[in-house]
């Protein structure tokens, strides 16, 4: 290649990565609960905070009465002994928009009593908001269930009910077995958009993705997101991250292939 052309493409692929490399990255986190620090850190109890606690194989345990709800608030003041925080339930610390909440789970049994969900968009008071709730009932068969955002987190409450569905899947579902709970929420113009998905920790898909959107009374914009746990229940490696928007994530991809061309060309 001639010089002159070598040293167009060299400014403009810096020129390219200088806008594309400036773009946010999207706000991720993740607590593996490898320590009883993760949960007493990271989460502050709403309702029924004895009930759970951090177990020292590594994920937090639930007991068989009641439901916890705890959110995800990396200012909560620490608890000890894996007990969870407290306080700044107000502070309207770590909201997501559009975003993807997922975490291991398992049951000592397969049961309607067992179950594991997600407050989302909780408001800036940190008392109500959207519950997302799965349970795995038999060997073959698991729901989610989606209650509006009058669902309120001090009593592991839920409001009214919007969605019932039920995965449908040739597998077997199994007792003491991690299975993976993902949850996407969007804003679509004036809904709100909800996906739950269920997979094998390895990353096997069970069954389709059930979809449910509020029409209503949606809730739009960032809030807040909870763990709501109910009986005999353990949870792992909670993450949470938002969904950049469609023109910053391609903006990102074409930006990188267009320096992986460039610097292909240069090498030939």
């Amino acid at each position: 290649m001639p010089f002159a052309r070598r040293l167009l493409v060299g400014r403009a692929l810096v020129g390219l990565s200088a806008c594309v490399l400036t773009v946010p990255v999207a706000i991720a986190a993740t607590v593996p609960f490898g320590s009883a620090e993760d949960y007493d850190s990271n989460f502050h109890e709403v309702a029924n905070g004895a009930l759970t606690t951090w177990n020292a194989a590594g994920y937090l345990q639930k007991s068989m009465v009641g439901a916890t709800t705890a959110i995800y608030n990396t200012t909560a003041v620490g608890g000890t002994a894996g007990s969870g925080g407290t306080g700044v339930a107000v502070a309207a610390n770590n909201t997501f928009a559009d975003f993807t909440v997922q975490a291991d789970f398992s049951m000592n049994s397969l049961s309607s009593a067992n179950s594991v969900g997600f407050y989302t968009k909780v408001n800036s008071a940190g008392s109500a908001g959207y519950v997302a709730i799965v349970r795995i009932t038999s060997a073959t068969t698991a729901d989610f269930r989606l209650w509006d955002s009058d669902s309120t987190l001090a009593n592991s409450g839920v409001g009214t009910l919007l969605s019932t569905q039920t995965f449908t899947t040739s597998g077997a579902f199994v007792a003491n077995t991690f299975y993976t709970l993902t949850l996407q929420v969007k804003d679509v113009g004036n809904t709100v958009w909800f996906g739950a998905s269920l997979s094998s920790v390895g990353g096997t898909q069970i069954g389709g993705t059930l979809t449910a959107t509020d029409t209503t009374s949606a809730a739009i914009g960032a809030g807040q997101v909870a763990i709501r746990l109910g009986e005999n229940m353990r949870l792992d490696n909670f993450s949470v991250a938002a969904i950049p928007e469609p023109g910053t994530a391609g903006l990102w991809l074409s930006g990188a292939a267009l320096l992986v061309a460039g610097g292909r060309r240069r090498r030939q």
